[in-house]
């Protein structure tokens, strides 16, 4: 059994109401989890599911049936339960199975489902179809409101639980990007695709957002977070409903002890290490690394904050530490004298969070009362007992008590709890958005930090930061605009057509996902569609280049705008690609002529796509006038400029103009 099945029984046991003499499961399955309720003296349990294999494995007194349609009649059992069922029931299965639930019911209903999952973070894409499901084939999330509004008339809310395991550290704005964005999914061997039955494939190990894309979304999710923070530390909720009518008691569960304080602040007395980093971290925390000393991760609420420090109580001894975000280091040394109980430091620059928001580091012997890096929102830390036993936070008062399951040690705050919508979710396309800002920003902030004296180390440090970032944000933007696949193929360039053309390819796919970026992605989309489309695009060109693009068009002209060639150098180009596609029409030119002009071809649009790219794709400009040249010399072979003039004088001769001299 799975811990938070575990816990989740364990909330069962410790909420079981008095008076019950009979018990109604409905989707036992194998009786995992009813099983372990049977006790001397218990009720008698009676299991109900639709698989008849996992019925031929129940221990208990079991009946085949669906919950849609319950075979037994109103009231037959004092209590009706139900774990982690309804979440796979289509909608309209569900609200059948909700009522049956209640009318077999003569007392009460229990209900555990999952509580606000993220439905994405089980999501996998079929390798065969390409459908996108949940690995366990989850069709909601559930929230206590939804569940609340599921009382009919007749029926009140007696206690709702938290219960469960923490769910992945992931937060759901990070999971719609992998998803949407970076085309990253979950896995599962065993899942099964509900369109085609393809099994599913082995999860991957999920890595790091890389650093000018974590920034990006850093700066859209923490000021979210300061007004509405995710409740990712209880996977089940337990809802028990009461006929109104009826009376039964509760057990009062046992209190566990709490304490207050900002989520921006670590308390080295009152709270315990945590067990590794947590990406966009929530809270503040402390871990445990090599050396004798403390990783620290501080959520980023504030755009400015100050970083205060306390000491121990009568402790002695200078204390150093060290603080760095995602551009670099902001602080590196004492930041309280020997005899000094507190301080409160202003840093050099606004900080940058990342992935692990901002990190720091201390050793582990000096004697830190607290760390705080700016305001934060207030959140309650709960320890469990060391008996082992579950604790439980009672909220909300007598009438509709809200339990929240303490098994471990963790923070808890009741404001995610509340009915009105959770923290907002930047859009992928915003994230990837900002990561022009972001560049920019790491750039003015490493400037400034190389200007401090005394740190040598760290200026070198940045130099080469920023290089990597330079070309982290070159891949990066290349990658949103050409399906996260052109940033390989740009470094990989050659002079070969085909990386050009697979350029353009992955540029069109990517046009109706860019379609609402500014006016200069729009250019740069436009310039990544593929060749064939170009002439189609270039007839909403000015006046000018259109009378060009219908004379290159028209066989019969093509001779004298070769002659009359304009110190223009784009009509130039635009001119020769389309006289040479017409002549490649009429001619049916050999092999080895169709490959000189084709490449004469994709050299001018290269000159007109790529005019304005930075100095790396100068050498594509080169091609093109190397190409410009073998068109030249295209011109000057003899046996094709004879087939070009003749196709010219019978052009001629078909409108009864006069052949023009052969020279």
């Amino acid at each position: 059994m799975q811990i938070g099945q575990f816990n989740l029984l364990q909330a069962i046991r410790d909420f079981w109401p008095t008076g019950i003499a009979s018990v109604l499961d409905v989707g036992c399955g194998d009786g995992k989890l009813t099983s372990r309720l049977r006790a001397p003296g218990a009720p008698t349990i009676v299991g109900l599911d639709s698989s008849g294999e996992a019925l031929a494995r129940l221990q208990l007194d079991g009946v085949l049936g669906k919950a849609q349609a319950l075979p037994f009649p109103s009231a037959a059992f004092d209590l009706v339960m139900s774990t982690d069922t309804l979440e796979h029931m289509p909608d309209a299965e569900e609200v059948s199975a909700w009522d049956e639930l209640f009318r077999v019911a003569a007392k009460a209903v229990m209900v555990a489902v999952p509580f606000r999952e993220e439905l994405l973070d089980a999501t996998t894409r079929c390798a065969e179809c390409g459908h996108c499901y949940h690995v366990n084939w989850h069709q909601r999330s559930y929230d206590i409101v939804d569940l609340h509004q599921r009382a009919p008339v007749g029926w009140t809310v007696r206690a709702t639980v938290l219960a469960g395991e923490p769910w992945n550290a992931t937060l759901p704005p990070e999971t719609i990007l992998r998803r949407t964005a970076l085309n990253e999914w979950a896995g599962w061997e065993l899942a099964i695709c509900p369109c085609c039955g393809s099994g599913g494939q082995a999860a991957t190990a999920e890595q790091p957002l890389q650093s000018l894309l974590a920034q990006a979304l850093a700066k859209h999710l923490y000021p979210a977070l300061a007004e509405q923070r995710y409740c990712r530390s209880h996977s089940e909720v337990l809802v028990i409903f009461q006929r109104n009518g009826v009376a039964f008691d509760l057990p009062q569960p046992l209190l566990a002890e709490t304490h207050a304080q900002p989520a921006s602040q670590i308390d080295f007395l009152e709270q315990l290490p945590a067990a590794d980093l947590q990406p966009f971290c929530q809270v503040a925390q402390h871990v445990a690394c090599a050396g004798g000393r403390w990783r620290l991760q501080f959520p980023l609420y504030e755009a400015s904050p100050t970083l205060e420090v306390c000491r121990q109580p009568g402790s002695q001894g200078a204390l150093h530490l060290v603080l760095e975000d995602e551009v670099g280091c902001l602080f590196n040394g004492c930041v309280l004298d020997d005899g000094q109980e507190r301080s409160v430091h202003r840093l050099p620059r606004p900080p940058q969070a990342g992935y692990y928001g901002v990190l720091g580091s201390c050793s582990s012997a000096e004697p830190f009362a607290s760390l705080q890096l700016g305001q934060g929102p207030s959140v309650l830390w709960a320890v469990a007992a060391d008996s082992g036993k579950c604790r439980y936070l009672h909220l909300n008062g007598e009438e509709n008590p809200l339990f929240v399951q303490v098994s471990q040690p963790l923070w808890f705050d009741p404001q995610t709890l509340s009915p009105r919508s959770p923290a907002a979710r930047a859009a992928p396309w915003q994230v990837l958005y900002s990561l022009q800002d972001c560049f920019e920003r790491a750039l003015q902030a490493s400037n400034a930090v190389s200007s401090i004296e005394a740190q040598i180390t760290e200026q070198n440090q940045l130099r080469v930061h920023i290089q990597n970032l330079s070309a982290e944000r070159d891949a990066l933007l290349q990658r949103a605009i050409e399906a996260d696949q052109l940033a390989v193929q740009l470094q990989n360039l050659s002079a070969e057509r085909d990386a050009l053309l697979q350029r353009a390819i992955e540029a069109d796919q990517l046009a109706v996902r860019v379609q609402n970026l500014s006016a200069d992605r729009d250019v740069l989309l436009q310039r990544a569609i593929e060749a064939d489309q170009l002439a189609v695009r270039v007839q909403n060109l000015s006046a000018e280049r259109d009378v060009l693009l219908q004379r290159a068009i028209e066989a019969d002209q093509l001779a004298v705008q070769v002659q009359n060639l304009s110190a223009e150098r784009d009509a130039l180009l635009q001119r020769t690609i389309e006289a040479d596609q017409l002549a490649v029409q009429l001619q049916s030119l050999s092999t080895e002529r169709d490959t000189l002009l084709q490449r004469a071809i994709e050299a001018d649009q290269l000159a007109v796509q790529l005019q304005n790219l930075s100095t790396e794709r100068d050498v594509l400009l080169q091609r093109a006038m190397e190409a410009d040249q073998l068109a030249v010399q295209v011109q000057n072979l003899r046996a094709e400029r004879n087939a070009l003039l003749q196709c010219d004088d019978d052009a001629r001769q078909s409108r009864g103009a006069p052949a023009e001299p052969k020279r």
